[in-house]
């Protein structure tokens, strides 16, 4: 067995630079230094200055932060925006209602004056980076609360360095756990319209039970607008604001790809831990991602039973069960995957050559001699608090929705216990957020959810960490909790709309404090707080040490090109298109056709329906000048960029620099991604741009949009 290893590891040095040679996000500013030269060897026809530059228009002026968790590609001289569907979803369910179902049927603008304004959406575009780590970092030294150090080093240096223009943005990025720190500049726009969106049996064919998985037959798109005042400035949303005239825009191309062909990736990655010591590699597989999907698997069994039993259910929680899916099929892939991997025998190699290498001088010794043994005697004392902090936060904060109505009113709570008047403004507010709330809200389908998660943390969580409300629980309801949960569902105002907004109309402290709603999740929110106390003093210290290993590991190397973990930063990643092969004997190939459409259709699956419209055009084989030359229709292809979640709707670019698709997920067998990089298995999978386009024209009927982006 431990020659087995030690084989794999000298194998995998020994070729590190051709097998690793694709991974990466790697950072604007250093391209040139870092990877110009095998991007040109793989295909690359641009420049470092084509893709990032501050005096000059580059590609970096096409590529927008969406919202605040996807990416998107500016694809006109008019602000024309294009992201995923599922980047959306939360919008389309937003602005739908049951009898204008727009999730689900879709929806086109035939004319600016049609498209639909987005309230809280807005599109960021960055300006400019700067270096100011050795000032921050001399900064960050003197600030002895270090959890928060980042967010008051973050209002120093925006304040110190601000933008010559007003309507531009300034914060401060944090790379390598504190060894690097960079000023973003960014001018942000809210105006922001839906143009366009696939019906559902396009945007999200094949559901949640077919994400993270391949072949896949997904159009995950949708189509948005930017505008600003006659300027081209940022402005707040007015009917005389004209669509945004944009510095640079992205160029569609029609060409296809072929297998082995160089494809880039640019976009806003949101968070990887690819430098993580084999001690917090195994706290983030046993605890965070055991517990996300165990947890969540739990609740959205629940969801799912409702919303196949009644389609207004299933517009209700659509958003909210995607987005819990997403996640809890990461972790469970992640579980289910990581031994394969390789990564727990890579990090301890990597980790015996380091304190080799820091016991081989005095210098490295007085610098990084305590480093690893603060990180593995912190992840030791903190196993248990850890536990059960994440699984009352995973149980509770974000899985019961009780919770999230109860907690909103611990403000007027705090207020009417000091004895303040309740203002206008605060109540008007309280009022906005339960519109919100109870538009997609079913008492039912939450009671039944919030006994089974009850029943989970009393299980899992240590009898000692308890809230509160569990002795309630145990003295008013003999331990019944099916019992309590129902009683609260029946009285309190934090899950029904009635008495939420009669309250809101006499607020008095007593119903509050009487309310079990609230007891719940005020306890809950005091037990969380007391669990994160217990082990501050030595999370500083690891929070040190975290930042000293990045940096010794990177001295230890330093002829090695380093990147830094994913931060919601914009990143370039370059590869190529490759199928893979997922088992033994088992090759899938690179490309998916409107073929797979047919063969996945089931009239009687939500998940799998096909619009009418789309059918007849591929029965008929009318692809118009989207298809290949052979007749067949391209939906999606894999490459083997290094992307992660953030990466959502990134443009998928040619050596050219043009748009040839959109990327929107990754397969099972790479869903350790954020962890680590396996070359023969992470693959990222992409929506073919002329199956956009097909979707937009020939199904949709909006081909004017179709032509705006060919025009340029």
């Amino acid at each position: 067995m431990h020659k087995r290893i030690l084989t794999l590891l000298v194998i995998t040095v020994a070729f590190a630079g051709r097998l690793y040679a694709d991974e990466g996000m790697w950072f604007l500013p250093l391209l040139e230094k870092q990877k110009m030269v095998d991007m040109k060897k793989m295909g690359l026809k641009l420049s470092a200055k084509d893709i990032y530059s501050y005096n000059t228009s580059s590609l970096k002026d096409g590529v927008v932060m969406f919202g605040r968790w996807c990416t998107g590609e500016i694809v006109s001289s008019k602000g024309l925006i294009l992201t995923n569907h599922h980047c959306g979803v939360d919008i389309f369910q937003k602005i739908s209602t049951y009898e204008k179902n727009i999730l689900k049927n879709g929806y086109w603008a035939k004319s600016y004056a049609e498209e639909i304004p987005i309230q809280d959406l807005s599109i960021s575009f960055l300006v400019k980076i700067v270096d100011v780590t050795k000032e921050a970092k001399a900064i960050a030294d003197t600030i002895k609360n270090k959890a928060f150090a980042s967010r008051k080093l973050d209002k120093i240096m925006s304040k110190k360095y601000p933008s010559s223009d007003p309507s531009c943005s300034v914060s401060l990025e944090v790379f390598d756990r504190g060894n690097q720190y960079y000023l973003f500049y960014y001018k942000t726009y809210t105006d922001v319209r839906l143009t366009g969106v696939p019906p559902q049996g396009i945007g999200k064919f094949g559901g949640d039970t077919d994400n993270w998985m391949w072949p896949r037959q997904t159009g995950d798109f949708s189509v948005f607008r930017v505008y600003g005042d006659k300027n081209g400035n940022p402005v707040e949303y007015s009917p005389n604001n004209v669509p945004l005239e944009t510095k640079g825009h992205l160029k569609v191309s029609l060409k296809g790809l072929k297998e082995g062909d160089f494809t880039m990736v640019m976009g806003y990655p949101g968070s990887t831990v690819r430098y993580l010591t084999e001690s917090e590699l195994q706290e983030q597989i046993e605890v965070k991602h055991t517990i996300t999907s165990t947890v969540r698997d739990a609740r959205q069994r629940i969801m799912m039973e409702d919303m196949r039993a009644d389609d207004r259910i299933q517009l209700m929680y659509a958003s909210k069960y995607f987005n819990s899916c997403n996640a809890q099929k990461l972790s469970e892939g992640i579980v289910a995957t990581i031994a394969s991997t390789g990564a727990f025998e890579q990090k301890r190699a990597l980790e015996q050559r380091f304190t080799k290498w820091v016991n081989s001088t005095p210098a490295a010794k007085a610098t990084y001699g305590n480093v690893l043994s603060t990180i593995n005697s912190t992840i030791e004392k903190r196993r248990n608090t850890m536990w059960n902090y994440t699984y009352l936060e995973e149980a509770i904060t974000r899985s019961t929705e009780v919770f999230v109505s109860a907690i909103r009113l611990q403000g007027l709570q705090r207020g009417l216990a000091d004895g303040q008047k309740i203002t206008d403004k605060s109540v008007a507010q309280q009022r906005k957020n339960a519109l919100e709330f109870f538009k997609d809200y079913n008492p039912a389908t939450d009671r039944r959810a919030t006994i089974k998660l009850l029943e989970l943390v009393k299980k899992n969580v240590d009898k000692k960490y308890l809230p509160d409300f569990f002795n309630i629980i145990d003295k008013d309801f003999s331990g019944n909790i099916s019992a309590f949960v129902s009683k609260m569902f029946e009285t309190s105002i934090a899950c029904d709309s009635s008495r939420y907004f009669a309250f809101l109309k006499n607020p008095v402290l007593g119903v509050l404090d009487n309310d079990l709603a609230y007891k719940m999740a005020k306890s809950h929110n005091e037990m969380l707080i007391k669990l994160k106390n217990i082990n501050g003093e030595d999370n500083d210290a690891f929070r040190n040490a975290r930042t000293l290993f990045i940096k010794g590991i990177q001295e230890m190397d330093s002829k090695k090109a380093f990147y830094p973990d994913a931060n919601f930063t914009m990143r370039l990643t370059y590869g190529k298109v490759v199928g893979y092969e997922p088992k033994d004997g088992q090759w899938n190939k690179p490309f998916t056709t409107t073929k797979g459409i047919l063969e996945k259709e089931n009239p009687k699956d939500f998940e799998f329906e096909v619009p009418a419209k789309e059918k007849e055009l591929i029965l008929k084989g009318d692809y118009g000048p989207y298809g290949e030359k052979d007749g067949t229709m391209r939906v999606c292809f894999l490459t083997d960029n290094d992307i992660t979640g953030g990466n959502s709707g990134s443009p998928v670019m040619n050596g050219n620099g043009e748009l040839v698709g959109i990327a929107f997920d990754g397969v099972w067998e790479s869903l350790s991604n954020d962890i680590i990089y396996v070359p023969a298995k992470n693959r990222t999978i992409c929506v073919d741009i002329r199956y956009v386009l097909f979707s937009i024209d020939k199904v949709g009927g909006a081909k004017w949009l179709v032509d705006e982006m060919l025009m340029d």
